[in-house]
């Protein structure tokens, strides 16, 4: 299965290991899931990880080799279609973006803004929870 994760996840299953985050991180891992991301998104996600309040997952360096190495396990596709669907987040549509552009099957996140459209061009929107019991 092919899935693109919000940033809040990949975030989220670094902090909590116990959490539903952590275990589609470790699919991720395993290899039992296809994970697609744009440079958009790695970009994010290197942004907050760095932030001064996740300094319990280590150095600057040793948060941005952990998220470099999940990302080196990813599909990395150059979306070519500007989506503007959500007006409240545009940071939103950059994974609308990825997912439209990655042929995904299904995004994972947390972000309300995302969750509340449900499906997008036929791509599943859901929580974490709600992916590893459809599983």
């Amino acid at each position: 299965m092919k899935v693109t994760l919000d940033t809040n996840i990949v975030i989220s299953g670094l902090i909590s290991l116990d959490g539903p985050p952590a275990r589609v991180l470790d699919m991720w891992v395993e290899g039992r899931i296809s994970v697609c991301v744009s440079p958009a998104l790695v970009e994010e996600t290197l942004s907050v990880i760095t932030r001064p309040k996740f300094k319990s997952l280590g150095t600057v360096d040793e948060r941005q080799a952990i998220i470099t190495g999940l990302f080196e396990h990813a599909d990395i596709v150059l979306p070519s279609t500007i989506i503007t669907v959500i007006e409240n987040d545009d940071a939103d549509n950059r994974v609308l973006e990825c997912a439209v552009s990655g042929g995904v099957d299904v995004i994972v996140s947390g972000d309300s803004h995302l969750l509340d459209l449900g499906t997008y061009e036929g791509i599943s929107i859901v929580t974490p929870a709600e992916f590893l019991a459809g599983r």
